[in-house]
């Protein structure tokens, strides 16, 4: 397993690389909710959580680029909007 040292190191030396992910927009709204969900976990956090994290918002801010209706997708985010389950 990569720990942040390593993570961090390997993106000073490779950080101008770039990738080209070509996805549908189904596909990155469910690629945004998960990293989401991850970011919900109290203990996804450093490196890996604040590159994750950067990707879902500039999806997001794309996305709103086609249609400012995508916005919502910010509400992801605010657990203000979180459905509360009680189990009876």
């Amino acid at each position: 397993m990569i720990g942040d040292e390593e993570l961090m190191q390997a993106s000073k030396q490779h950080g101008a690389r770039t990738f080209t992910i070509q996805m549908s927009v189904a596909d990155s709204i469910c690629l945004i909710a998960t990293v989401q969900l991850a970011c919900r976990h109290p203990e996804f956090n450093g490196p890996t959580r604040q590159v994750s994290e950067l990707m879902a918002r500039d999806m997001i801010a794309t996305l709103m680029a086609i249609s400012p209706g995508f916005a919502l997708l910010d509400a992801g985010w605010d657990p203000q909007h979180d459905t509360v389950v009680v189990k009876g």
